[in-house]
């Protein structure tokens, strides 16, 4: 009884929220206030370089919000991801 009255409060506090999502996710945007939910420890990100549009997976290691000398908040993620040279593999950080 107690895990059925959980569960409705859930579902009616973050109906919004899902909404939310659900139309950022199929118009491909995010909002900031969202991220942290997004990214957990050691889960895998798979992106584009902004430069080229090459794909690239890295495992993503920690985040904290920062701010900038004028204010303005960022996200801060610490991450790595495995390159090769040529000659061997090796953890690079982002």
């Amino acid at each position: 009884k107690y895990l059925e009255l959980l569960i409705n409060f859930i579902k009616i506090s973050y109906k919004y929220i899902v909404k939310c999502f659900i139309l950022l996710v199929y118009i491909k945007k995010i909002t900031y206030n969202l991220l942290p939910d997004l990214f957990k420890a050691n889960s895998e990100i798979y992106t584009t370089y902004y430069s080229t549009s090459v794909l690239r997976c890295f495992k993503y290691n920690y985040r904290e919000e920062r701010i900038e000398p004028n204010g303005s908040k960022f996200f801060y993620i610490k991450s790595y991801y495995i390159d090769f040279n040529g000659n061997m593999f090796r953890e690079a950080s982002i």
